[in-house]
């Protein structure tokens, strides 16, 4: 009799279990560490060590009703099988049956005559009177994780209805990141420029940006950054003030075709700086300065001495950087 009260609060452990898992299975992260499912079942079996729920998760593993996912030092565990009508609790309470039956080697009555541990069915009324209150605290507790990162989210989320576009900044947040990057990419490019013989060429490295009209288009940009209309209005200025950008030296003849003039070697060093400034800055060295030119280069439209002059230099870089 001993043996069969002792199956019978094990099975209601890995029905439990079962039950905890399965409710928020639909949730954005349906992943369960031992620490959480002994947390979500501290009111039913307050007593549980995580050795005994390891236990009753590797019992459901064998079964293929639970996965074992993530690293072995860390691991989470999920329903395998989610369709209700392949799997149910029924199903897996028989199944948890047998074994424990073969396990204890509890025999059971002729007039249960169900092969199963008697009153096993009586637990489901009771596990089920708590499966409110345990759906309740498991909800309560993704609602205040939901808080948690609300607070590291941006302040201001809301859409532009003049702009049309989606606001993620405030213009204070916008004009501390323009600024920044403005200052990290001249200071960059300033010491390339420096390294080459034209100082007064790296103080005076894009300083169009710096002004009120480009200044404030460039923050816009940075609030609104799926506005093509502000990106159009900041590169039709920036562009044609700078004459390290390529566009500056592109003319139109007549029937719309587009001539590129051979760039000055000042300006074609200054064009390196850039190129450099922007994989440090920008791209966050993710790339070395040729794959960034392999990637981008192919859109720039240069002269062909432009262009051999240009690559050469890159490739000169690279070689003093490695």
């Amino acid at each position: 009799m001993q043996e069969e009260v002792v199956a019978e609060k094990r099975l209601e452990l890995y029905e439990a279990v079962y039950n905890l898992m399965s409710l928020v299975s639909g949730a954005q992260d349906p992943k369960w560490s031992v620490k959480q499912i002994q947390y979500g079942l501290q009111n039913v079996f307050p007593e549980r060590s995580a050795e005994e729920l390891e236990e009753a998760l590797q019992k459901l593993i064998d079964m293929e009703i639970v996965e074992k996912v993530g690293k072995e030092e860390k691991p989470y565990y999920v329903i395998a099988v989610r369709d209700s009508d392949k799997i149910n609790l029924r199903r897996v309470r028989d199944q948890l049956n047998d074994i424990e039956n073969e396990r204890q080697g509890v025999v059971v009555p002729a007039n249960k005559g169900n092969g199963k541990i008697p009153n096993v069915y009586e637990a489901e009324q009771k596990l089920q009177g708590n499966l409110k209150d345990m759906k309740e605290r498991v909800e309560a507790r993704l609602k205040e994780m939901e808080k948690e990162a609300a607070k590291d989210a941006p302040k201001r989320v809301t859409l532009d209805n003049e702009k049309k576009t989606l606001s993620h900044v405030t213009w204070w947040q916008a004009t501390k990141t323009v600024v920044q990057s403005i200052v990290k990419q001249r200071w960059v490019a300033a010491k390339y420029l420096m390294k080459n013989g034209y100082p007064i060429t790296a103080l005076l490295y894009d300083i169009s940006v710096l002004y009120p009209d480009e200044l404030y288009l460039a923050i816009k940009m940075e609030k609104y950054p799926m506005n093509e209309k502000v990106l159009e209005e900041f590169c039709a200025l920036h562009y044609h003030r700078s004459k390290h950008h390529f566009q500056y030296w592109l003319t139109v003849r007549p029937g719309k075709r587009i001539v590129p003039r051979e760039v000055p070697l000042k300006y074609v060093v200054e064009m390196v700086a850039c190129l450099i400034a922007t994989v440090e800055v920008a791209a966050k060295n993710r790339y070395s300065l040729q794959e960034w030119y392999r990637m981008c280069g192919t859109e720039m439209i240069l002269h062909d001495k432009t262009r051999r002059l240009l690559e050469a230099l890159i490739s000169e870089h690279e070689e003093a950087s490695a």
